[in-house]
């Protein structure tokens, strides 16, 4: 596997003034390999975006078993929305897959 992927958490944390800012935290470091798929050009906003999805598979880890679809996946500095939660294909906790898309808002 040869993607680094560093999972992220959205996360509340204290402004120092009383509030508190939204911020994304590190759960978990791991190689991965992500397989693109084509994506398809569509008009937002008046401005054509070009969403790709693709399919990324990781080592086994609780901490990764427990991302949703609220966390995120940054390969190569790039934000990838995970669709869904992480699926365990074979049910003996050696890989994890799940589905990714770049391009498009959250």
């Amino acid at each position: 596997m040869r993607d680094k992927v560093s999972f992220q958490r959205k996360t509340k944390v204290s402004d120092g003034g009383g509030g508190h800012e939204i911020t994304w935290v590190v759960i978990a470091k791991v190689s991965g390999r992500l397989s693109l798929e084509k994506g398809g050009e569509r008009v937002q906003a008046g401005r054509i975006e070009a969403p790709v999805s693709g399919v990324l598979v990781v080592r086994y880890s609780s901490d990764i078993a427990g991302l949703t679809s609220e966390d995120k996946a940054v390969i190569d500095d790039i934000d990838y929305n995970i669709k869904g939660q992480p699926v365990n294909r074979d049910r003996r906790k050696r890989e994890l897959e799940m589905t990714v898309e770049r391009g498009v808002a959250v």
